[in-house]
């Protein structure tokens, strides 16, 4: 068991490594210089943070299955913090996945190659604010796991 719970804290120490780009007051942070200046990175900064979360709880509960969607389905029945929240991660999810396959597209269609770097700012209002919730809820599932994983973390 004590084994388990070191493997389970190196989980709990990834899916808290990065947090979210959002501020106090729900604003984007972003780069503040460089080629990717008033851009945050949609895989590093959201779909990672989901999957590391996830895959922590998998761990935990010893589910076999490896893509993320079907071990939303899985823990939503069995883990207490996926089961409250399993709908809308997975909207979140869904959400991220979608903006960072239209903004490649996008890349692709300027000549550009496609990156996983967007620009908060040129999104619709709607998109703003779908982001701004998806990575509230990021945040609160991580303050979560530091609660629960306290004790387990390294």
């Amino acid at each position: 068991m004590q084994g388990n719970k070191l493997f389970l804290g190196g989980l709990a120490n990834i899916a808290l490594k990065n947090s979210p780009p959002i501020g106090f007051f729900k604003s984007f942070v972003v780069e503040k210089t460089g080629a990717h200046k008033n851009q945050l990175n949609i895989k590093v900064k959201g779909t990672a943070l989901i999957v590391d979360l996830i895959r922590l709880f998998a761990f935990e509960k010893g589910i076999k299955e490896t893509s993320t969607f079907d071990r939303i389905n899985v823990l939503r029945c069995i883990h207490a913090i996926v089961k409250d929240f399993a709908d809308e991660i997975i909207f979140s999810f869904d959400f991220l996945m979608v903006l960072r396959i239209e903004n490649q597209l996008s890349n692709i269609e300027k000549g550009i190659e496609p990156q996983n770097f967007i620009e908060p700012q040129l999104l619709s209002n709607l998109n703003k604010k779908m982001l701004k919730e998806t990575f509230s809820l990021i945040s609160k599932i991580q303050d979560m796991v530091l609660e629960r994983y306290k004790t387990m973390i390294l």
